[in-house]
């Protein structure tokens, strides 16, 4: 029971103690076949420029022509000797033959044509694309996500303030479970909240002779386990004897 509660209050910054970091997985729930929209397609056009002349490596370009290839030797001599000219025509397919003396080989052009490249020029030209109506579909299987979060803390700042003192009498909730009495810092083997005759005298505090020290104040120390009110009487007994020459 008290007469009063709650007393004047002041601010101050508190901070927190600095662990409490850890690592957290969420559920693993939340995995899914999404599909996006079915529109989208387009017919997309590069630009116009981009033409050039490409230039072909110079390498390998050497080489001859067969132009008659030899089928054998004449038996005797023809009398008549034709000449004949194949036609330059692309356009027709041409097999002429003439007869000259000789072993029977083959003839060549004089000489060869040389290394040499060829220049392929692409004029400016675009590219169409075209991309139909489409969808795209993304699975996301069942996962977790970690979050690390730092050991870290919290600075809780609390304004100067005052607490409104309530005048009354209040009963607490509850009492106490059980108490610790010290009498001169000697602890009694006695922890029941209520008792009565006590005996305090084998814990006094007492000279190298085993006697009271006299000569000054007794410490009575009551503790309970929670918030209690007390209420304790101590009673001495005295007994005077009268004597002389002395302190007893």
């Amino acid at each position: 029971r008290a007469y009063e509660r709650a007393i004047k209050g002041g601010g101050a910054v508190v901070g927190s103690t600095s662990s409490g970091g850890a690592t957290v997985g969420s559920t693993q729930a939340g995995g899914a076949n999404v599909s996006s929209t079915s529109s989208g397609g387009a017919t997309v056009g590069s630009t116009s420029a981009g033409g050039g002349t490409v230039r072909a490596s110079s390498g390998g370009g050497d080489h001859v022509h067969k132009m008659f290839h030899g089928g054998g030797i004449m038996p005797a001599e023809p009398t008549t000797i034709g000449l004949y000219t194949a036609f330059s025509d692309p356009g027709r397919n041409t097999a002429a033959s003439f007869y000259a003396k000789g072993t029977g080989s083959s003839f060549y052009t004089h000489g060869s044509s040389g290394s040499h490249t060829h220049d392929i020029s692409l004029p400016d030209h675009s590219h169409s694309i075209s991309i139909p109506n489409h969808s795209h579909s993304i699975s996301i299987p069942n996962h977790t996500h970690d979050i690390s979060i730092p050991n870290h803390k919290h600075d809780i700042t609390l304004p100067d303030h005052t607490h409104e003192i309530e005048f009354g009498i209040f009963e607490l909730y509850e009492t106490p479970s059980k108490v610790t009495i010290e009498v001169d810092g000697n602890t009694l083997p006695f922890d029941s909240i209520r008792g009565q005759d006590i005996n305090l005298i084998p814990y006094l505090a007492k000279d190298t002779d085993g006697k009271l020290q006299r000569g000054r104040y007794v410490e009575i120390k009551i503790t309970p386990d929670s918030l209690a009110r007390i209420n304790a009487t101590v009673t001495g007994r005295l007994f005077i004897q009268s004597r002389s020459g002395g302190t007893y």
